[in-house]
């Protein structure tokens, strides 16, 4: 398949798209494809993620490393002082935790099986 050159122009307006639209439907639309569309916006900056909606109240995304036994674990997630922020990292948390622990036990019924 040919590789296709977009101008100033229709990148401008493809992007205009997408934040109207969504990046999934500017690319049907458009005959763009979704990682050129995302690629167009990371350069420019765009690509920020939007605030998570909860109950109604904005909550900010801030970059905080959630640490476990595995490499899943790691991972940026939303905080705040609101309390039902506080409730998703504690969850988030537990959850990593609860991973980590089922790995260990699949590693250990596996040394026992053998």
């Amino acid at each position: 398949m040919p590789r296709t050159t977009y101008t100033a122009a229709e990148k401008e307006h493809a992007l205009r798209r997408c934040a109207e639209i969504g990046v999934l439907k500017a690319s049907e639309e458009l005959g763009i494809t979704v990682n050129s569309l995302y690629a167009w916006r990371r350069k420019i900056g765009q690509d920020e993620a939007p605030p998570i909606q909860d109950a109604g109240a904005v909550i900010p995304i801030e970059d905080v490393t959630v640490t476990g036994k595995t490499p899943r674990a790691n991972r940026k997630i939303a905080t705040t002082n609101e309390p039902a922020s506080e409730e998703l990292i504690r969850l988030r948390t537990e959850n990593a935790a609860s991973k980590a622990q089922i790995v260990s036990l699949k590693k250990a019924l596996h040394a026992f099986t053998e």
